[in-house]
């Protein structure tokens, strides 16, 4: 899921008509496409109950009504929900704080990272670890899954590394690290 999430947000850069290949200037970088980066990126970060609990079907709050046919669009827009609305904050908040050549850079490092690619086994991968590791789950987290951690820890445990699992309750989703710090230093200690 996060390969074909990240492949959207580049898709979104690269097809800006300011990306200019990358070879942007610093104040005509493509803002559109990496505000539109941003907002895909946003939807995987949180837990679909807690968009419905903060957002549901509500109207934005500037007022628009979603239900209202508009004039521009040939009546097929209308207003915005009010997810619509915290996602457009989202991307504008972003583009005055992020460069969209990092951005691309990040999304590469993240669909490239592979720790057992050139290793003949985990052994051989992990077996020089000497720190003891600990890996967070978060129940919601459809980013990356706890399953996933809960794998990646017990195949770093295989390879003979003091590591274990804890798992983090949370409808916050890949956000909860930051939005429940507090369980996250309790879940740690």
């Amino acid at each position: 899921m996060g390969l074909a999430l990240n492949h959207l947000q580049r898709q979104a850069i690269q097809g800006d008509p300011a990306w200019e290949g990358g070879n942007y200037l610093p104040h005509k970088q493509p803002r559109y496409g990496l505000a539109l980066a941003r907002q895909i990126a946003m939807i995987s970060y949180k837990s679909a109950p807690l968009f419905e609990e903060r957002y549901g079907r509500k109207p934005n709050r500037n007022g628009e009504d979603p239900w209202c046919l508009d004039d521009q669009g040939g009546g097929l827009i209308g207003g915005r929900f009010d997810i619509a609305g915290y996602l457009d904050l989202q991307g504008r908040r972003f583009i005055e704080r992020f460069d969209a050549n990092a951005y691309l850079a990040i999304l590469r490092t993240m669909d490239t990272w592979d720790p057992l690619r050139g290793s003949a086994s985990p052994l051989e991968a992990f077996g020089r670890i000497q720190a003891r590791l600990s890996f967070v789950g978060i129940s919601s987290d459809w980013l990356f899954p706890p399953e996933s951690v809960r794998e990646f820890a017990y195949a770093i445990r295989q390879a003979g590394v003091a590591a274990d699992y804890r798992e983090m309750t949370s409808a916050h989703g890949h956000d909860a690290f930051l939005a429940e710090q507090a369980e996250l230093v309790r879940l740690l200690q």
